[in-house]
């Protein structure tokens, strides 16, 4: 089933600034050492060779450390997938109407989309989330996207998606008009060639790369000036989608929920917070690239290597949600397999 949730013009934010953003995040968890000791532990004693389930392993020992429990356990894992319209795409992209997007929420709602046939399989609850559809973000191209108090709330907002004791976190967005504040982002913050960060994952998109570089570039000189940190790149070239993103990231933190990230927004919101500092997305696992995209490429500055490769371009959390039996396959081979002595008494 897929619940949606379209409060956000309702949120009362209780951060209203990114200088209350910052402080949260001078206090932000770091692993239990604790539980990481008793995984890596139990590891080197299991009934097979040491290391032979490769990152399997280290899959379990890193649920262990952000879960901060022992033995670790995934029982009903959360889906969050956030739906925001970019006025960089409205005025530019006329193909790309809000219409394209209440349509791909449609979809879910009805469980047409492949999200929701492989939420079933992995027995994950799927949630879909409207970033005031009605009201998209301005077109960067003029100004900033974003006004302060409008991005935060955006984070707030996404914050809202983890509770308390969620066990497993998977992370996407529906993708349609994601991709442009997505490539700027990356663009402003890693640079390099305008074109490498170019990414058409949608059949929608298929305006021509020399429109789309215009677009990237007049976006970061027009807001050059007042792009002097992460947090304002984000707002000003930034997403709605994005910003909650980023905000899950950071509630999931604190809720001791390990990570799954998936597509392009979601690893640009990851990217934000990874140039703050690199630490803040240690939870934080990229669940699915496909070769030669701007997002191996985030993947890769990051330091993060994906679960999987199986050129998948549709977003929508699709990878995040095939990783999560990969994350289970990990929990059940380092729960269930006895340890040598276990194994010699029974053998």
């Amino acid at each position: 089933m897929t619940d949606t949730d379209n409060q956000y013009t309702s949120i009362n934010s209780k951060s209203s600034s990114f200088k209350e953003i910052q402080n949260l995040l001078l206090n932000i968890p770091g692993p239990d050492l604790v539980a990481n000791s008793k995984a890596v532990s139990r590891e080197e004693k299991l009934y097979k060779p040491v290391g032979a389930l490769g990152r399997l392993e280290e899959i379990s020992q890193w649920v262990c450390k952000w879960q901060a429990r022992y033995p670790p356990r995934i029982e009903r894992p959360r889906i969050c997938i956030f739906v925001g319209n970019n006025g960089v795409i409205e005025s530019n992209f006329l193909s790309l109407s809000t219409e394209v997007t209440k349509q791909g929420i449609t979809n879910f709602i009805n469980g047409g989309a492949a999200a929701n046939q492989l939420a079933e399989m992995v027995d994950a609850e799927l949630r879909v989330y409207e970033m005031a559809l009605e009201e998209p973000t301005r077109d960067f191209t003029l100004g900033p996207a974003m006004l302060e108090d409008e991005c935060v709330r955006a984070i707030s907002y996404g914050m809202t998606a983890v509770d308390d004791g969620l066990e497993l976190l998977a992370l996407g967005d529906l993708g349609i008009t994601s991709n442009a504040p997505a490539a700027t982002i990356c663009y402003a913050l890693i640079g390099g060639d305008v074109e490498d960060w170019i990414w058409s994952s949608s059949i929608y998109e298929n305006t021509n790369i020399d429109r789309k570089t215009e677009i990237i570039i007049n976006g970061c000189n027009m807001n050059e000036k007042d792009m002097l940190d992460p947090l304002n790149i984000l707002r000003c070239v930034g997403g709605q989608e994005i910003s909650a993103i980023l905000g899950a990231i950071i509630a999931a933190r604190f809720a001791r929920t390990p990570v799954l990230l998936d597509g392009y927004a979601s690893l640009a919101a990851a990217l934000i917070l990874f140039k703050l500092s690199p630490n803040l997305i240690d939870h934080c696992l990229v669940s699915h690239i496909s070769s030669g995209t701007p997002v191996e490429k985030v993947s890769h500055k990051m330091g993060k290597e994906p679960l999987l490769n199986l050129n998948i371009s549709l977003g929508e959390a699709t990878g995040a949600v095939l990783a999560i039996n990969i994350v289970r396959a990990a929990l059940f081979c380092h729960n269930g397999i006895p340890e040598v002595d276990e194994g010699l008494r029974h053998s």
